[in-house]
């Protein structure tokens, strides 16, 4: 589910206010094993609405079916507290190291992890090590 927050909707700035006291909020499971959170009622002292991502025991959720405070607070809650997806790092790839030929110095490169120490045109016509 997508929810936007904007500082223009009531609810998403009201959702925000109850997010910082989301380390107070007790958890639970539903009968059916659902884990909810008691968030706390803006309205009436020492109440408490039980809310998911998907449902909320307040009038406004019940009543009017709309994405409510208390569950924009929790799925906030849930996106902050998700761990998130490790972002692998672009390969890198190294040019490979080199050494000079070792025949006759004639400048060729040699790959530094080739079990060769001369190029392979003095190789061929010095008759080096290869």
């Amino acid at each position: 589910m997508v929810v936007t927050v904007s500082t223009a909707d009531p609810r998403s700035v009201k959702a925000l206010e109850l997010l910082a006291t989301a380390s107070t909020w007790p958890t639970g499971r539903t009968r059916d094993g659902r884990v909810f959170r008691a968030v706390p009622s803006q309205s009436a002292a020492n109440a408490f609405h039980m809310a998911t991502a998907t449902d909320c025991t307040c009038r406004d959720h019940v009543s009017r079916g709309t994405v409510c405070k208390h569950m924009r607070a929790v799925i906030a809650l849930e996106a902050l507290s998700a761990p998130q997806a490790a972002v692998a790092a672009p390969a890198v790839e190294r040019a490979p190291s080199t050494r000079v030929c070792s025949l006759t110095g004639c400048g060729q490169r040699v790959r530094a992890e080739s079990i060769y120490t001369s190029c392979e045109e003095c190789t061929y016509l010095y008759g080096g090590e290869r």
